[in-house]
């Protein structure tokens, strides 16, 4: 089967081939023959007809899904995109950007970089929103961007003016300007930006095949559970969650998983609960709609709760490990 065919497919019937086995051995045991045998293109830059090498991190994705990844498949999918990078990035110039570990509502900052990606701080209130039919419509949910309300704060436009001129992918909406996660827009934390094509490229493969650990910190209403580890709600793809809580039929339902990893219990005014979760799938407002689910909407959560109110005036969700 063709690269294309087959990650389509994976993507497309993930949940429902995890419970045929036959069919999850010949997904695996194809990857590897149809990875070698295709070529590939980088955010439209590549032969005409190539297959967009988004495809190699939903493959990975799927494939991770239903524990059928070969053991070649990242290193040789790693040589595809190096492959398929090494022309896009062949007049680039290391850019040398100033880390500044200052962390401020204001506005972003690089907090860290390396040769091919960095790190920014995204303050709260800040929106990730990034072209959607850039990711092939394959990649996760983080790859989806919230719809900007009037006078947002966009990272997009700021990486562009400010990155843009030493990184030509920050000013490339067909490549996210190099974003590779996100983060809902009053959460705040560290965001991986890339700097070349080929970083973006190989983190998407990262990414896709879950092999980047994301934790949270929030604090949600009432005392949760010390006795809940693992969450898994199945939610709503590509939307905003409706957390069904009345019996009412949902459609388009993807596996979900938050792993709780502490919790402690506080007198805020009222009962709350500061919880350390582990993300497992990236799935729209998973954490928010989770701690609904569990009946502890958190603080400050004006879709899944009451709102900013009172002594906390924003959304108490915090990314504090990547």
């Amino acid at each position: 089967m063709p690269f294309r065919e087959l990650a389509m497919t994976a993507w497309s019937f993930g949940n429902a081939l995890s419970h045929h086995e036959p069919a999850v051995t010949a997904a695996g045991a194809a990857a590897l023959p149809a990875l070698d045998k295709t070529a590939f293109e980088i955010c439209g830059r590549g032969a005409a007809e190539a297959c967009p090498v988004e495809m190699v991190a939903s493959l990975a994705g799927s494939l991770k899904e239903l524990k059928a990844v070969p053991t070649e498949y990242m290193d040789c999918a790693a040589a595809a995109i190096q492959k398929a990078a090494k022309d896009v990035d062949v007049d680039r110039i290391q850019p040398a950007f100033e880390p500044d570990p200052t962390i401020s509502d204001a506005g972003p900052s690089v907090l860290e970089t390396g040769k091919d990606l960095l790190v920014l701080w995204k303050p709260s209130g800040w929106v990730v929103n990034v072209r959607r039919e850039a990711s092939a419509g394959f990649a996760e949910e983080d790859m989806l961007g919230e719809e900007p309300a009037d006078q947002a704060l966009l990272l997009a436009p700021w990486l562009a003016q400010n990155l843009g001129p030493m990184s030509p992918i920050s000013a490339d909406p067909d490549a996210q300007h190099g974003i590779l996660h996100r983060l809902d827009a009053e959460t705040s934390g560290p965001l991986v930006c890339a700097t070349s094509y080929t970083g973006y490229a190989l983190a998407m493969l990262q990414f896709g095949s879950r092999n980047v650990i994301k934790e949270y910190l929030c604090l949600c209403h009432g005392w949760l559970s010390p006795q809940v580890k693992m969450l898994e709600q199945p939610l709503q793809y590509g939307e905003r969650q409706a957390a069904d809580l009345e019996g009412q039929p949902t459609t388009r339902l993807r596996a979900a998983k938050t792993e709780i990893l502490s919790v402690a219990h506080f007198m805020a005014e009222t009962a709350v609960s500061l919880v350390a979760v582990r993300l497992h799938t990236g799935r729209r407002n998973q954490i928010r709609a989770h701690l609904l689910y569990q009946g502890h909407p958190l603080v400050g959560d004006k879709i899944y709760g009451d709102g900013a109110k009172g002594w906390c005036r924003r959304l108490f969700l915090h990314s504090y490990r990547l």
